[in-house]
Formats: structure tokens, sequence, C-alpha cells
């Protein structure tokens, strides 16, 4: 589930607040902090992007169908699959219900309904026996413009496929691939890897002025080179963590 609250500042309240500001002076300007979080959404994305699902309808002759454009921050897509019957039909006839199957029309339906539900018998038929094929391509479009294109084989016309695609997040509050969307489970690894991040950067300035300010405006000596240790530790410790929760499945890019 998205988190649906995840903003830019907190991120930076919550480094800040770890690197101990109510205590010492933080010697990170906004803009190392917002590298920071940039840093962890880049390797959100690389290692598990967010995933959805979309629908789209195939006919014979009009196969090649552009996708990127419908999600922003497409990425590839991962699988595609037909839509049973089942998930389609509309009437109150349901051709895979077992009394319809054994007994067909009867208690009153319709001529009609009858032959609808032999229809999807025959689709459903279809659909056991035959595979499609599918496959999809980044390419330029006649401005120069990288586009990303489905083709779908479908042996029956009009046919309705179901597709899981992979898009990126972004350092944002963008309505479509903002921190908002950002799943529950993964916002400890955008707080930690950030942190992480900027204990790095913090240790290097540290370690140019080999010192501190603290409360009082005293400068006080600081094991820079501990907080710089640190921070590269536990950022190879959130990736490692990132990668052992990471979703199975590889995005086709093309």
């Amino acid at each position: 589930m998205p988190n649906t609250t995840l903003t830019v500042s907190d991120i930076r309240t919550y480094v800040e607040t770890r690197l101990g500001k109510s205590q010492v002076c933080v010697e990170l300007d906004p803009a190392d902090l917002d590298q920071c979080i940039a840093d962890a959404i880049r390797q959100l994305t690389r290692n598990r992007p967010y995933t959805g699902n979309a629908k789209l309808t195939v006919v014979k002759g009009q196969n090649v169908k552009r996708i990127d454009d419908l999600h922003p921050g497409f990425l590839g897509v991962i699988s595609c699959d037909h839509v049973d019957p089942r998930r389609l039909h509309t009437s109150d006839v349901d051709p895979f219900e077992y009394g319809w199957r054994q007994f067909g029309a009867s208690g009153g339906l319709s001529p009609t309904d009858y032959a609808q539900q032999q229809q999807y018998r025959e689709q459903s038929r279809d659909i056991m026996s035959s595979e499609f094929e599918w496959h999809g391509t980044w390419e330029q479009d006649g401005t120069g413009a990288e586009i990303f294109r489905m083709y779908v084989d479908a042996p029956w016309t009009p046919m309705l496929v179901s597709y899981k695609y992979t898009r990126k997040y972004t350092p944002d509050s963008n309505a479509f691939t903002g921190m908002q969307t950002i799943p529950e489970e993964d916002v400890d690894f955008v707080q930690n890897y950030a942190t992480a991040r900027a204990k790095q950067i913090l240790g290097r300035a540290r370690g140019k002025y080999h010192g501190i300010l603290g409360p009082t405006g005293d400068m006080s000596e600081v094991d820079w080179s501990e907080l710089l240790e640190e921070g590269r530790t536990e950022e190879e410790a959130q990736i490692i963590e990132l990668r052992s929760r990471r979703r199975p499945l590889p995005p086709v890019l093309g």
C-alpha cells in the first residue's frame, strides 16, 4: 500500500534528527540533504521499482500499441497475459458455473443466454489451447524521442490482455511518481539510506575542518573518519537488505 504522506521535508527532518541536530551543529545544506534523498529514491527504483497492472485491447491488424505515455515514469513490461472470458462476461449467465455446464439452458433462461454460453465455451477452449506471442521494445519516433511499443500477436480478435509494468519513483510530490506512492514497507529504506549518505557527506566535511561546533559555539574535535566509515557500512547494509525483499520479477525493457 502507498504511504500517501511521505514528503522530502519529512526525510530531511528524519536525517537531521538521526545526526543529532538537537545537540550539535549538523553542517549540511538543504541541497546536500536533497541529494541524499535523491540517491535513496534512485536505489529504490533500481532494486524495487513500482509495479502496476493495466489492460490493453488488441485487434488483428492493429496489434502494435504505444504504452509508455500511459504510465508516467514508465520503465518496462514484465509480463503479458490474456484475460479469460469469466472476467469479461456481463450477463447473468456464468458459463463456468457447474449447474449451467451440466444442465444447459433451463429454468426459463433465454436462447440468447444459451448462445452466449456456447460462445464463452469456445473462447475458453481457445484460451486453454493457444499461446500468443508478445514483446516490447524501445524505439525512436519521428522526432527522435524514445517511446515504448508492445507487439501482441492475437489468436482471436478483439483480444483483451493484461500486462504488468514497472515505473520509477521521483523525489518529489508528483501525483503519479512522487514519494507518497512509495509502499509503506519501503519508507524505512529511503530514510535509512538517505541518513547513511548524509553521514558520509558530513564525515568528509568534518574531516576537512577537524572539528564540530557544540551548542555553546565552542569547537570540539571529532572522529570524522569513524562517521564516514559508519555511513559507508550502513549504505552497503541497506542495499543488501533492500535486495532481499526485492520482487523476483526482472523488468523486460526490450
